[in-house]
């Protein structure tokens, strides 16, 4: 419970600025846009690969979502498996 009460306490929603501003020092984002950010991920378009998505999630101690690779609710990031005890292809 403890490490729960510490993540909680450390979770911060970045600004659309605060992200565009960890950005703007890599030279792979010349079309870099933030479309949204939710409580739970900044969604990005314009990165060419995952490194710079890599960067900024590591950099803002925050997810970072990129819309060409969108991640399925109630599944583990991108991957086609669900939760345990959840039948696959909902």
């Amino acid at each position: 419970m403890s490490q729960l009460e510490l993540c909680a306490d450390a979770h911060r929603v970045p600004t659309a600025q605060q992200v565009r501003e960890v950005a703007s020092g890599l030279s792979e984002t010349h079309g870099f846009v933030v479309v949204d950010i939710t409580e739970r991920a900044a969604v990005v378009s314009g990165l060419e690969t995952e490194q710079p998505r890599y960067y900024l999630q590591h950099a803002l101690g925050f997810q970072v979502h990129d819309v060409r690779h969108p991640h399925r609710v109630r599944r583990h990031g991108r991957a086609d498996i669900g939760w345990k005890g959840e039948k696959q292809g909902d």
